[in-house]
């Protein structure tokens, strides 16, 4: 009886029937040969496409934001050249009719920015109604004082020197022009939840600087008897200023915000 003939080296068992040239069997692995591999699934800490957007306002929120602020300010321009035609021509122009449009004008700003900063995005409904009230408060401190500082100059005016009627307003309308920027980036710092860097810079840029450049206006501008031109300089820097505060403190909002995201995804991929 005849036996088999032993397998090959290197093989063992029963070997199926021999197949054509060229082909190789299932699920054979040739050295060298490229295998496909699975795909490779990224883990928590990768990217998500729309990460950028979230760190972002919205263009809706910052553009009624700034516009809010602009309309506030026309009340600025305004008063000067209101009473220095008044004073050209007396009893031409009703000062409760000025009184009342320069009202409207800061009302109307008020509901502008209480409107962009109720469309922030990425902001909790508690900093938005917190951020609505720093912007109500301001301006109903800056109506008060305001008005208290024109009875105060009106008094001192009567009872005292010119000279020194004119260095209290100067003083007092200088501190108070400083209210308005100050409370309006607060506002807008608190919806953004900013960092404290985007605290120091904004509040130098937007509140500092202009206040330095309206009473350096007043103390060498006013004294030549000019009103309006600087009003307008000083409220133009204002604006300027402001606008450069909200945008700086915008690239460290999106900074730490980026900073914290990536964070969460290295922890995430930790675990």
């Amino acid at each position: 009886m005849s036996h088999p003939p032993p397998p090959p080296p290197g093989r063992s068992g029963p070997q199926g029937p021999p197949l054509p040239y060229g082909q190789q069997p299932p699920h054979s692995q040739q050295p060298g040969a490229w295998h496909p591999q699975p795909s490779i699934q990224y883990g928590a800490a990768a990217p998500q496409p729309g990460d950028s957007s979230r760190d972002s306002p919205g263009a809706l929120g910052l553009a009624l934001f700034l516009a809010g602020f602009v309309v506030v300010l026309v009340p600025a321009v305004i008063a000067p050249i209101v009473t220095q035609m008044s004073l050209a021509n007396p009893g031409s122009i009703s000062p409760v009719a000025v009184s009342g449009l320069a009202a409207g004008f800061r009302i109307l700003g008020l509901l502008i920015g209480v409107g962009g900063v109720l469309t922030v995005r990425s902001a909790s409904w508690t900093r938005r109604g917190i951020s609505a009230g720093i912007l109500a408060a301001t301006m109903l401190l800056s109506f008060v004082l305001g008005f208290a500082l024109g009875f105060i100059v009106q008094q001192l005016s009567v009872q005292t020197t010119v000279s020194i009627a004119v260095a209290v307003s100067v003083v007092a309308s200088t501190a108070l022009g400083a209210l308005v920027p100050v409370g309006w980036i607060t506002a807008w710092l608190v919806v953004r939840k900013s960092p404290a860097v985007g605290w120091l810079i904004a509040l130098a840029v937007g509140a500092l600087v202009p206040l330095v450049c309206s009473a350096l206006a007043q103390l060498f501008f006013a004294r030549s008897g000019g009103y309006v031109g600087p009003a307008i300089v000083v409220t133009v820097v204002q604006v300027l200023c402001f606008v450069a505060a909200i945008l700086l403190a915008e690239l460290f909002i999106r900074r730490a915000a980026r900073k914290r995201r990536e964070l969460d995804h290295l922890r995430q991929s930790v675990r």
